[in-house]
């Protein structure tokens, strides 16, 4: 295999997985608008606190989901432009 071909091969990788990202990360998104909204504020006691934490961590944990696979594509763009500008 020529260093031509592997190029191509690589850059081709690098395109399918910056596809892969792009869907993840909108199937992230869809999650991150259905997941729930609402306070634990008709809850009492313990199981309002479990309840707005968990609901809490979840939006946190959907945020930093969708800004690591933000950065996960943008850096597999900056890969492929870089492989290709020295092809």
């Amino acid at each position: 295999m020529s260093e031509l071909d592997g190029t191509a091969a690589v850059s081709a990788e690098l395109a399918q997985a910056i596809d892969q990202l792009r869907s993840i990360s909108a199937r992230v998104a869809a999650a991150a608008l259905a997941a729930p909204r609402v306070d634990a504020s008709g809850w009492d006691g313990f199981a309002a606190w479990a309840y707005q934490r968990a609901l809490d961590q979840l939006s946190r944990d959907l945020e930093t989901t969708r800004e690591l696979l933000r950065s996960a594509t943008d850096l597999t763009a900056l890969a492929l432009f870089e492989l290709g500008g020295h092809a």
